[in-house]
């Protein structure tokens, strides 16, 4: 089981990191398009599917041996062909993923310089192209080590190093979001793709007053 969590879970994980990269090149790109009209975020979703194939090589190689001596040590790892394409899939991934930030960051389009949130709109760029990297580092030296012991490991020291590795990106997205003009971007993006408009409600109270008169018997 731990190997086909190791597969599912770091798939998934993944697979919600590319989601999460192709969602912040679209509104650095400060479309003019819908998202399902955009090249650039429909090119990236089909960049996607691959992960499936990644998948279904780690579960038809994969390596799971259980010791027949006592303390009975579980080794689970993948053998050389789903390491290697699992390694290079997600290796050309994040190079694009950094390029495309990168890109933004160095030469801005027209769009980019001119728009309101400029400066917002560098800022986002640098760090996430900082957050594609390190992505690429941790997964590349994760895959290497895997690689380096035959593609074989005991079965806690594969939990913990994709554990760790998927810490590592968790906090640096954790960084990368808590910045306060990443916020700000987001809400206005997400007004943007559905079509909301700010408006100021006022709200008028009407007081009604009532002069109550007494009269006494004459």
């Amino acid at each position: 089981m731990t190997q086909f969590n190791v597969a599912l879970i770091g798939t998934a994980a993944k697979v919600v990191l590319y989601l999460y990269f192709i969602e912040k090149a679209y509104i650095i790109s400060v479309p003019k398009t819908s998202r399902m009209r955009s090249s650039l975020y429909l090119v990236c979703l089909a960049l996607l599917f691959p992960s499936l194939a990644t998948m279904i090589l780690q579960i038809l190689f994969r390596i799971n041996i259980v010791a027949i001596d006592y303390p009975f040590h579980c080794t689970v790892g993948l053998e050389l062909p789903a390491s290697i394409l699992s390694l290079c899939y997600d290796a050309l991934m994040n190079i694009m993923f950094a390029a495309i930030f990168s890109k933004f960051y160095c030469f801005p389009t027209t769009a980019q310089q001119t728009a309101h949130q400029s400066s917002s709109l560098h800022m986002m760029a640098k760090r996430n192209a900082i957050t594609a990297i390190i992505s690429l580092l941790t997964l590349c030296i994760n895959y290497i080590i895997l690689i380096r012991f035959s593609g074989s490991e005991r079965g806690l020291v594969a939990s913990s190093s994709n554990a760790l590795a998927l810490s590592i990106i968790c906090t640096t997205i954790h960084w990368v979001t808590t910045h306060p003009a990443e916020s700000q971007l987001n809400e206005k993006a997400l007004q943007r793709a559905n079509g909301d408009k700010q408006f100021i409600c006022k709200i008028k109270q009407l007081q009604e007053v009532v002069v109550l008169t007494e009269f006494n018997p004459a």
